[in-house]
Formats: structure tokens, sequence, C-alpha cells
């Protein structure tokens, strides 16, 4: 993921090691996260 404003952005997948893949098998890049939309699961308070 990488930051652009207040969205994320998917830009590569990586296996448990940490190194990225070639050839995935998994969903495309490009998917946009709004960070204004998510919410701390362990927000204390509320």
């Amino acid at each position: 993921m990488k930051q652009y404003g207040d969205q994320l952005i998917h830009q590569e997948d990586a296996d448990m090691y940490g190194d990225y893949m070639t050839g995935k098998h998994k969903g495309p890049t490009g998917k946009k996260m709004n960070l204004k939309g998510m919410r701390c699961k362990d927000k204390k308070g509320k």
C-alpha cells in the first residue's frame, strides 16, 4: 500500500517473507481505500 493524500492504493503483493510476488495469483493492483471511512478497531471510549 502507498498513501496518496487521504487514500491508500494497493501497489503489489508480498509473500509471508516480504518478497514481492511475480506472476501473482491474487486480485489486481490499484484498489483504492479511503482513509476517512476507516475506524480503529480497538478505539477506546466509544
